[in-house]
């Protein structure tokens, strides 16, 4: 490569180095993006990283929060379920009660029919 350079005249020289910085500059440009792609992909890699753990930590957060509000889902189905058991308890109560005092209103009327025959017998007596 010497002898051709020093066979050929200065512009010929003049046009190969220029042709070999170019070439070296090109080359050292691609090296260079090619760093700078990799640093760029493990960083972005970094950061994907980074939000797949926090994705995961809040993923956890919300599987607790919806363990916590299955047992109070179960607790209130559970409050609610005897809620209806007393309330038919006390619809059936309410209804004897109504039974009852139906009776006793009967009972109280058929007193009264007594006590209105008496007196009118007491009366008609004296």
């Amino acid at each position: 490569m010497e002898k051709r350079l020093m066979t050929t005249r200065v512009p010929r020289m003049l046009q190969d180095i220029q042709d070999l910085s170019l070439k070296s500059f090109i080359a050292a440009r691609c090296v260079a993006r090619q760093l700078e792609a990799e640093a760029l992909a493990s960083a972005r890699a970094a950061a994907f990283e980074e939000k797949v753990a926090t994705l995961e930590k809040e993923k956890l957060e919300l599987q607790d929060m919806i363990a916590k509000k299955d047992v109070a889902v179960a607790a209130l189905r559970d409050e609610a379920t005897t809620a209806l058991a007393l309330r038919d308890k006390y619809s059936q109560d309410l209804a004897a009660a109504q039974v009852k005092a139906e009776l006793v209103e009967a009972h109280v009327k058929n007193m009264e029919k007594n006590r209105e025959k008496s007196w009118d017998f007491f009366r008609r007596y004296r």
